[in-house]
């Protein structure tokens, strides 16, 4: 995300980090009042790519919160280096919710990761073999009633040479994690060197379209993949 640009037509324009950088803080402060939000980000490699709690969750509460400050400035903090441990990211945000103690009035609020990425995975699932086989498309599923939401933001829609539809498999993991849009069946597009042509169906959700169906209270967890 610090390398590509964000318009492949404008190759010296800003990367795609640096928009997501300046764009995600007016996502985050749409999130409703009574959500307890928190955010992590995978790709911070120690020999082993691990896992960052950016931000603990907790209530949002209203505008101008620390908890609202440290979500919208927490996306500058940290730098991309690089590659894409899809796998290892779910597996994380997952086990932070499954160990979560909730605020005192969230102990029955549904629980929902959203998995944020911009390309395919490119690291395997020991946290270190680069280009391994990554994660599958029906391990993205739900579990201890836990949903997943995925979001493909600039970049997702690029196979990287990968011999598959990116696209395609963001869908069937929002299927295996139950938030796929109603009746959708997706459907793989044909993948090329650098593009999808034709396109195919798809069914994982823009990010405007995931709070309407969260309710007015949840956990939710931000967990970026890149």
């Amino acid at each position: 995300m610090m390398s590509d640009p964000a318009d492949p037509a404008n190759p010296t324009g800003p990367n795609k980090w640096s928009v997501m950088a300046q764009t995600m803080p007016d996502v985050f402060d749409s999130l409703p009042d009574g959500f307890a939000v928190g955010e992590m980000l995978y790709n911070l490699p120690s020999g082993t790519y691990a896992g960052k709690q950016a931000v603990p969750i907790a209530p949002l509460g209203a505008p101008g919160t620390a908890q609202r400050t440290s979500i919208d400035s927490s996306i500058n903090i940290y730098t991309p280096n690089g590659y894409t441990p899809t796998y290892n990211a779910r597996e994380f945000g997952m086990s932070q919710l499954v160990n979560l103690t909730p605020a005192t009035g969230y102990e029955l609020s549904p629980k929902y990761i959203v998995l944020i990425t911009d390309g395919v995975p490119t690291i395997d699932r020991d946290g270190r073999t680069i280009h391994g086989n990554g994660i599958s498309q029906a391990e993205g599923g739900a579990a201890a009633g836990i949903k997943t939401f995925v979001m493909g933001v600039v970049g997702s829609d690029n196979p990287q040479g990968a011999p598959y539809d990116p696209l395609y498999m963001l869908s069937k993991l929002a299927v295996a994690g139950g938030t796929s849009a109603s009746g959708c069946v997706p459907s793989s597009g044909v993948p090329e060197a650098s593009s999808v042509n034709p396109r195919g169906t798809y069914c994982h959700l823009r990010f405007a379209h995931i709070c309407p169906r969260l309710g007015d209270s949840a956990l939710l967890w931000l967990d970026w993949a890149s």
